[in-house]
């Protein structure tokens, strides 16, 4: 069993477990979605800078044909 004061890093949702939410703070698990949460934002924000700057690309390229 892991002792209250240990301190983890969650690198998973896998990792979460009855024995892991037994044995950590809530602190650890609330960091870890944390992380996971500002991961996705910053890649969707990627993803949506590509594809506004594909678009725009696409529309000049179509005004350079008209």
């Amino acid at each position: 069993m892991i002792g209250k004061n240990t301190t983890m890093k969650i690198n998973s949702v896998n990792d979460i477990n009855n024995d892991l939410l037994k044995a950590v703070e809530a602190s650890v698990v609330a960091d870890f979605i944390e992380e996971e949460l500002r991961q996705a934002s910053e890649k969707f924000v990627e993803e949506k800078s590509k594809l506004e700057s594909d678009l725009k690309e696409s529309h000049e390229a179509r005004e350079t044909l008209s």
